[in-house]
């Protein structure tokens, strides 16, 4: 066994330690995503998608199930990983794996398109004596599927650490009934009781 010094590749990370600060990025795997799917000569996007709402019936002729699946599954170890702010793009297209469409592996595209232009960015965790805190959103049925998506983010030392976007189950008609029906005065109460004794959460 020897000692090789401290780790600076990983997995496909790549991890650079500075003064009270480390640095995590995948330049070299986004490389790789972008020679496996012969994308060298793609322009950038500043946006990881487009404003819009992909559905499984879009009216586009169906893709490379094979190609499109190997090309959501390299994204999404990227959104895992280092890449936060493709997450929510990465989930909507994953979604389509069983039957994607043309529409859906051109959004796909877009996605790499995006890494190519920041592939750059990475996460810097840095000493600030701050306690961490998490942010959670939900959207309630926006999906073109009736599904409600729900995300949420950690940040510690100045940097995310652990981040998610999910879909939930269908949304009904009574469900949407209830999620914009007033609360009672009593739960109300009690409601913003426990919100004062959680966690900061925001």
């Amino acid at each position: 066994m020897a000692d090789l010094g401290p780790l600076h590749h990983c997995l496909g990370l790549l991890i650079e330690r500075g003064e009270n600060s480390m640095r995590l990025s995948q330049k070299p795997y986004i490389h790789q995503i972008i020679q496996k799917f012969n994308m060298e000569n793609c322009k950038p996007v500043a946006t990881p998608a487009a404003y819009v709402k992909l559905s499984h019936k879009d009216g586009s002729k169906l893709a490379d199930p094979n190609l499109y699946q190997s090309m959501v599954g390299s994204l999404l170890y990227a959104a895992v990983s280092t890449r936060p702010e493709i997450a929510e793009a990465v989930g909507a297209l994953a979604k389509f794996n069983a039957c994607p469409t043309q529409t859906h592996l051109t959004a796909a595209k877009r996605v790499i398109r995006y890494l190519k232009g920041t592939k750059d960015l990475c996460l810097k965790f840095r000493k600030q004596g701050k306690p961490m805190v998490g942010y959670t959103d939900a959207d309630y049925a926006s999906d073109a599927d009736q599904h409600s998506k729900s995300s949420a983010v950690f940040i510690n030392a100045g940097c995310p650490i652990s981040w998610s976007s999910k879909l939930k189950s269908p949304v009904n008609e009574m469900n949407k009934r209830t999620i914009v029906q007033p609360v009672e005065p009593g739960i109300e109460v009690m409601a913003k009781e426990l919100t004062s004794k959680s966690p900061e959460i925001s």
